[in-house]
């Protein structure tokens, strides 16, 4: 059942408020955030054990036939394997994250004439 998360934390998920997210909606405790740094890397600060990670995209696959297609029907964003970015400087922790059982995300044909920055919804398993 833990496949459906994604998709559910799409429906529930409010924009306008940062703070509503599923683990609060359950009473899960957060790990950490994810964002992506001012080189665009993708950045996982796993504050709840002190363990920041910086990674680069190793490799893909698509999401399934079958997963949530998300607002826009647009569709689900693939599926990743990233690794360590670091320059063994000891700045980050090491490691490996994978994203799988993704729920939108895919930018919609219609959205390509939009502003510089605008934002797509996804949920996925990280």
């Amino acid at each position: 059942m833990i496949e459906f998360l994604p998709a559910i934390a799409l429906g529930v998920y409010n924009i306008s408020d940062r703070t509503m997210s599923l683990a609060n909606i359950l009473g899960l405790p957060v790990l950490g955030k994810h964002y992506f740094n001012s080189a665009l890397q993708p950045t996982f600060d796993l504050f709840a054990v002190n363990a920041p990670l910086l990674t680069k995209k190793t490799d893909d696959v698509p999401a399934l036939a079958n997963a949530c297609a998300g607002p826009g029907s647009a569709g689900a964003v693939d599926w990743l394997y990233l690794t360590d970015a670091s320059i063994g400087d000891g700045a980050t922790f090491g490691g490996m994250v994978y994203r799988i059982e993704t729920a939108g995300g895919k930018s919609s044909a219609t959205w390509a004439n939009s502003a510089a920055e605008f934002g797509v919804s996804y949920a996925a398993e990280y």
